[in-house]
């Protein structure tokens, strides 16, 4: 679903109020496990925390329902499979500077022990992942070269997001990964928040380079037509 306004205007609209907020994701009222509560004089605020012993489906629908009421955002639910839930965000340019990117959110298991028999999760992991699907003239062999350097230049001077690579498709991936370490330390969805903020305007300026890039090689000139349609 899209929102009237362009989700990364109404991420950052409301970004002054909330940074705080993720800053203090280790105070939570409550924890897993009936571990001792600790402090936090933030209205409503362990009502947003992601925690190991959520499910992942009532996980991502928290972080849902926390975009949704603090930034107006609707997502989108995906099911790739039965049991298997994601979020989907559509970011797109109003002025049509760069392609429109889909972001994606799932949650997975990221360590788990045995009890009595019984595999217990005791860790967790969020994943936010954009595509770029590339134009299949654009797959050449001088394009991958260019994209494979532009992206170690990228990661040289920046942080966010935490991985840009080629898959086996070609094309062009946007990741970063959250891990939940313990019941003790849960995570605020607006972590994610403002990662999904970041990785749209990293998209903006990734692409813009990019783009300019392409433009100065004559001999892929005919790939960055394809690119930018």
């Amino acid at each position: 679903m899209r929102s009237r306004l362009s989700p990364q205007t109404r991420f950052m609209g409301v970004r002054s109020s909330s940074v705080s907020l993720a800053l203090l994701s280790m105070l939570s009222l409550y924890g897993c496990a009936g571990n001792p509560p600790l402090v936090s004089d933030r209205p409503n605020y362990s009502e947003w925390l992601l925690q190991v012993c959520d499910d992942e489906e009532s996980l991502e629908k928290r972080i849902a329902t926390y975009f949704r009421e603090q930034y107006d955002v609707e997502a989108e639910y995906l099911f790739l499979e039965e049991d298997d839930l994601y979020l989907q965000y559509h970011f797109t340019s109003d002025a049509g500077e760069f392609p429109d990117m889909a972001v994606f959110i799932d949650s997975q298991a990221s360590a788990t022990d045995e009890v009595d028999g019984r595999t217990r999760v005791i860790e967790r992991r969020v994943i936010v992942t954009a595509y770029f699907v590339l134009p299949d003239e654009i797959k050449t062999s001088a394009v991958r070269g260019i994209l494979l350097e532009q992206i170690n230049l990228w990661h040289i001077g920046r942080w966010v997001p935490q991985r840009i690579y080629l898959d086996n498709d070609g094309d062009i991936v946007l990741e970063s990964t959250f891990n939940i370490p313990g019941d003790d330390y849960p995570l605020h969805a607006e972590i994610i928040g403002d990662q999904i903020m970041r990785m749209n305007n990293a998209w903006q300026e990734f692409y813009g380079q990019l783009s300019t890039v392409l433009e100065s090689q004559a001999a892929v000139r005919s790939a960055r037509i394809a690119f930018n349609r």
